[in-house]
């Protein structure tokens, strides 16, 4: 019995380095159930059995690798185990403070504004108010905000069209 799996896990509850994670993978052909391990090899730890395609582990420390994998049985056996290394979670950032930006720019004026370096759709039509040649955008991005990208871009002024 040949066992193809695929992991999806995501992180339901956190709390001080310690996470429940939730496992899931492709059903195999003629199996029964599940079984679940922390390791493998000869280390390896069974953590449970299920007859579903998922397997929630508790309290899972995220400070380390560690290696699972999953077995599927049924009255015949155990299949060969299919492993995944879960690295360990990316340290979290402390002290992450306000970034400012600040755009000089022609007016008219345009500021494009992305979030992936790609989309430049968002813009901010900058226009005349008084007699100022050009306008001073401040802008805070803030840690808990997505990152995001802005680029000023001329307007070129209206050209009359040619006279017959």
């Amino acid at each position: 019995m040949k066992l193809l799996l695929l992991f999806l896990f995501a992180a339901t509850t956190a709390v001080a380095q310690l996470t429940n994670l939730t496992f899931q993978w492709e059903a195999s052909t003629n199996a029964t159930g599940y079984k679940f391990y922390d390791g493998t090899g000869t280390n390896r730890v069974l953590l449970g059995v299920t007859s579903n395609l998922t397997f929630t582990v508790t309290n899972w420390s995220t400070s380390t690798s560690r290696t699972v994998s999953v077995t599927a049985t049924n009255i015949i056996g155990d299949s060969d185990a299919a492993d995944l290394v879960v690295p360990p979670a990316p340290a979290k950032v402390q002290n992450l403070k306000p970034v400012p930006l600040s755009i000089v720019m022609p007016v008219p004026g345009l500021i494009e504004l992305s979030q992936d370096l790609v989309d430049w759709s968002q813009k901010i039509r900058i226009g005349t108010g008084s007699n100022s040649t050009s306008v001073r955008l401040s802008w805070t991005q803030y840690p808990k905000e997505p990152m995001m990208f802005m680029r000023p871009k001329a307007i070129p002024p209206p050209t009359t069209p040619p006279l017959p």
